[in-house]
């Protein structure tokens, strides 16, 4: 009997030890910490006025994207504030200095950290920069992808069925159906890394 008062004893403790820990860390894993007056960022500042943002993405680039009371996404800094306002329909995260967002219908483009629109298209599907590329789809293109250099020029022209990002020189994309391939920022094939 004495015995089985130890080992119960060890595991009441071994967990509640396991259970602090998972709660530190799945504590600092958040951006912020609920409270039904207000809420504390992820560096434990209270704000008591303040909702947390709802719907939002995560820190990238020390940014992340919120979606506003308005229904529409802007962007706050690590700190809460917001740093670029609700006006866009759709966001990504950024991705080298740039994101993608939807202005209006049918018109998606991307801006830098301040805000500013820096790219102006009427692309269907714009993705995130990847070694100074997106891949994109443009309007009568189909279901083909192509990719655009950061001054918005299509360096590569829409004839891919998938496309992913660059990666050490190379993207993954599949040209014919069921066919997928290595290319290098030409469009050349180039072998497996």
């Amino acid at each position: 009997m004495k015995r089985y008062k130890y080992i119960v004893g060890f595991i009441v403790v071994l967990l509640g030890v396991l259970g602090f820990f998972l709660h530190d860390m799945h504590k600092s894993s958040l951006s912020y910490r609920v409270n039904p007056e207000g809420y504390h960022d992820r560096y434990g500042n209270y704000f008591p006025d303040k909702k947390p943002p709802k719907n939002s993405s995560r820190y990238v680039e020390g940014l992340k994207r919120v979606k506003g009371a308005n229904g529409k996404y802007g962007y706050v800094d690590v700190d809460g504030v917001l740093k670029i306002n609700h006006i866009f329909i759709d966001a990504s995260d950024f991705s080298e200095g740039l994101a993608s967002v939807l202005i209006g219908v049918g018109e998606r483009g991307y801006i830098d950290k301040k805000g500013t629109i820096v790219i102006r298209g009427d692309y269907i599907e714009a993705g995130s920069f990847s070694e100074g590329m997106a891949v994109v789809k443009l309007p009568g293109s189909g279901l083909m992808r192509g990719y655009i250099d950061r001054d918005g020029n299509v360096v590569l022209p829409p004839k891919y069925f998938e496309a992913f990002d660059f990666k050490d020189g190379r993207a993954y994309v599949m040209e014919e159906v069921g066919k997928y391939k290595y290319i290098d920022k030409e469009g050349n094939e180039v072998p497996r890394p």
